[in-house]
């Protein structure tokens, strides 16, 4: 499913229009990605939970030519699923 048919489905179930829908997806986004920026967590109890960790500086090759390279130290996203989740994918 990707953004549009999102939004309406959203529209459809929550009979709004899909302008307000797709500004309420938006808000959710952005929301999650500034909790995130700051270093925090956001937890859904029965979705999962996104945080990030801080991937060490450490040296790399250039798959193409071989020269060894230093990759800064970055922040990774990380995606928890919740056991609801989990068991309900899986029929349980």
């Amino acid at each position: 499913m990707n953004r549009k048919e999102m939004v309406r489905e959203l529209s459809d179930s929550l009979e709004l229009d899909k302008t307000a829908c797709a500004v309420l997806i938006d808000t959710v986004q952005d929301e999650i990605i500034a909790i995130l920026a700051r270093g925090g967590k956001f937890t859904h109890s029965h979705f999962g939970s996104f945080s990030t960790t801080i991937v060490a500086e450490h040296e790399g090759r250039n798959p193409r030519t071989g020269e060894r390279l230093r990759i800064p130290k970055k922040r990774k996203v990380k995606f928890t699923p919740a056991k609801a989740l989990k068991e309900n994918i899986n029929g349980q």
